[in-house]
């Protein structure tokens, strides 16, 4: 019989049948994701992904960043290698026929990179509990945010989702070198997942040393030059940059459409030039320093915990934040809650869920289909309620989160301090 705890309760469950539910969990969750995938027709974001797709397979992918506007193309180069095959599935002749095929396609692998995170949730975080670790699959097999992201809308994250959860359970799994290498190549996946490599650093300084620490960002310097490569031959040394800081610069505002503070205090879509520029960059080093602080007073903190703690951080203070760039902080919350076994925090994932789930899904029906989804002549103040509750939100993960941190350095101290047997007093 195995058992999982989250606060006081107890969950139990056979063993002989934890393969049995995965397998399940695993099916419903795809059936889920494809049937809505197949179901949802329309254009918006997915357009950019069919002309990659056709431009991978037309002109070859290694040109693609020659053959399409910059503004057109401004995500690194591993997204493009699926998308390959994308644009060789929309030349066939069936597909083409079909409005529901074209979008199953186009979606496949953003559907399918989410399907196989829910298997990678189990095989992560059964070092702590393999009831928790099922608990944690069905509960991403049936998250909304997830669902409609990449079901619906059709959008990337689950990709960057996947290989940021891989990073970190191989740090978990005492593998350094492989975090850092899986590191390199989920930065060529969204720019997003740069936010996290400080974590991932930080936390291989503390717990491996300097020597692990630099082969570590060595062996992810040389995967994403790895992958870089072949298009920087096509279009040039500087390929990296123009991709990285263009994507950046691409969005000159103070949030688009995220429920963070800049929402809460009605500023969306305001330019955040001149002097806020300097205000962000400010924000940004202050947030960084916070986290340089957590790994040094607490030592080493649950690596889930803090990475999205810092993504909540970032979600809500800097600027130039989507709607959905706070769904990476829901699979470290989820993690979390598995390896820390909180009630609390738990609630804290669940809360998360729904507000994401709710930014999705109003930013999708305004944008998207057009609706007077709740009235959109309120829009703005819908949008300043909901992020006066995201940032509540915020406040109380944060809170949750520093308790957690401070039990467990007590916990480590109240064992150290204890005389181990054998030992001369």
């Amino acid at each position: 019989m195995e058992e999982f705890h989250i606060g006081k309760r107890t969950y139990q469950i056979e063993k002989r049948d934890i393969v049995l539910f995965l397998v399940l969990i695993v099916v419903a969750g795809a059936l889920i994701r494809y049937f809505i995938g197949f179901a949802a027709v329309h254009y918006f974001d997915l357009d950019y992904y069919v002309d990659w797709s056709k431009s991978a397979v037309n002109d070859g992918i290694f040109d693609i960043y020659n053959n399409l506007p910059r503004s057109r193309i401004d995500y690194p180069p591993f997204i493009l290698y699926p998308f390959l095959l994308t644009g060789l599935g929309l030349q066939n002749p069936l597909v083409a026929s079909s409005q529901n095929l074209i979008m199953f396609t186009v979606k496949f692998w953003q559907m399918s990179f989410d399907i196989a995170t829910i298997v990678l949730v189990y095989f992560a975080m059964k070092r702590y509990t393999r009831a928790g670790a099922l608990f944690a699959a069905g509960l991403w097999a049936l998250n909304p945010t997830a669902i409609f992201n990449c079901a619906l809308w059709g959008q990337t994250d689950s990709m960057m989702i996947f290989f940021l959860l891989a990073v970190f359970a191989a740090y978990e799994h005492d593998r350094p070198i492989l975090a850092g290498t899986l590191m390199g190549l989920a930065c060529t996946v969204k720019f997003q997942c740069i936010y996290f490599v400080p974590v991932l650093l930080l936390a291989i300084l503390m717990r491996d040393g300097l020597k692990k620490l630099f082969c570590a960002l060595g062996a992810g310097f040389l995967m994403g030059l790895l992958i870089f490569f072949p298009f920087m031959l096509r279009s040039g040394i500087e390929l990296p940059f123009e991709v990285y800081f263009g994507g950046l610069n691409k969005w000159p505002y103070l949030t688009l459409n995220a429920f963070n503070l800049y929402g809460a205090l009605g500023l969306n879509w305001k330019p955040d030039m001149g002097m806020l520029t300097y205000v962000g960059t400010a924000i940004q080093i202050l947030l960084v320093a916070g986290l340089v602080f957590l790994f040094i007073y607490f030592k080493r903190p649950c690596v889930y915990l803090v990475g999205a703690l810092f993504m909540q951080s970032i979600f809500m203070f800097t600027f130039r934040m989507h709607d959905r760039y706070q769904i990476p902080v829901l699979i470290f919350l989820l993690a979390a809650v598995i390896k820390q076994h909180s009630a609390k925090l738990f609630w804290g994932y669940v809360g998360v869920t729904g507000i994401t789930f709710l930014n999705h899904l109003i930013v999708f029906q305004k944008i998207v289909q057009k609706q007077d989804f709740w009235g959109y002549e309120f829009y703005d103040p819908i949008m300043i309620a909901l992020s006066i509750m995201n940032v509540a939100l915020y406040l109380y993960v944060a809170v949750v989160s520093v308790q957690i941190l401070v039990q467990e350095k007590r916990e480590r101290l109240s064992t150290a301090s204890i005389p181990q047997e054998g030992c001369v007093s």
